[in-house]
């Protein structure tokens, strides 16, 4: 490819994160997250794996982008949390997949978020993934969750290897 052909891939996978962003918001001003919707999690999770790429690169280096954005991304994370932590009342997944988001965050992120949504823990005595059925345990690891690039291993994803490597891609 191109260098040209590059950057307007660049410019369409930006454009398309702030629309789903948008539409994500604006799905929550109209409905909220309260009732269940099998598909929101998926886009929660994986817009939530977007905002902590830039938020892990803006800890490294906080001079390098204008604090607006940093209020913008934690704001995106925030929305992103409270929707998962709703559906997870509904849905497991969404519940193991907030704590696997959970523990990839910084104490920093994890401080500016915690104000905002009340996460509260899996209780590990009562939701373990290893206490359910050994096929319906099977099915649910091998879930992926959306990854922050089309280009990575989805193997990386699973939801087995996330729960075994919990602070991977947290520095």
């Amino acid at each position: 490819m191109t260098q040209y052909q590059r950057d307007a891939a660049q410019q369409i996978v930006t454009q398309a994160n702030a629309e789903l962003e948008s539409i994500l918001r604006i799905y929550y001003l109209r409905h909220s997250f309260e009732a269940y919707d099998s598909t929101l999690t998926i886009f929660l999770a994986h817009l939530a794996n977007l905002t902590l790429e830039p938020l892990k690169q803006l800890e490294q280096d906080p001079t390098s982008v204008p604090s607006e954005t940093s209020k913008s991304l934690l704001s995106t994370l925030i929305l992103c949390f409270h929707g998962l932590y709703e559906q997870s009342k509904s849905a497991y997944v969404a519940g193991i997949m907030l704590t696997i988001l959970k523990k990839r965050l910084s104490v920093d992120a994890r401080n500016a978020v915690g104000r905002h949504v009340a996460i509260e823990e899996l209780d590990s005595d009562t939701d373990s993934i290893d206490e359910m059925n050994a096929e319906y345990s099977q099915i649910l690891s091998e879930l992926v969750l959306p990854g922050a690039s089309l280009s990575d291993d989805p193997k990386r994803w699973r939801l087995k290897n996330l729960m075994d490597e919990p602070r991977r891609g947290s520095g």
